[in-house]
């Protein structure tokens, strides 16, 4: 019997607008077939094997190093980017004028 956790999940990923993907291989049976998988998302991926990013789904944004210090990082960014500080506003600026929504 399937984990309903897990059968949520892989109904969700085909219709992400972001995949953040910590520590994991994106094989083809981690995917399944992998021209189909997360076709309108844009991947960040985190691992500390640099050979594993990459290797069959291509990723936007590509983090090598360890999770914790990595994970540590993007949160201490992202609290940036809530509080409206420096970067908050020249992500906003890149944003806006990049004409993606």
């Amino acid at each position: 019997m399937r984990d309903a956790r897990t059968q949520a999940a892989n109904n969700m990923v085909p219709e992400a607008d972001v995949l953040l993907i910590v520590g994991a291989r994106l094989s083809d049976r981690t995917t399944g077939n992998v021209k189909s998988f997360a076709p309108n998302a844009k991947i960040i991926h985190l691992d500390i094997d640099r050979s594993e990013i990459d290797k069959n789904v291509e990723t936007v944004t590509r983090v090598v190093g360890d999770a914790s210090l990595a994970l540590r990082g993007l949160l201490y960014n992202v609290s940036k980017l809530r509080a409206g500080g420096d970067l908050g506003n020249q992500w906003g600026r890149r944003w806006l004028s990049s004409g993606i929504r």
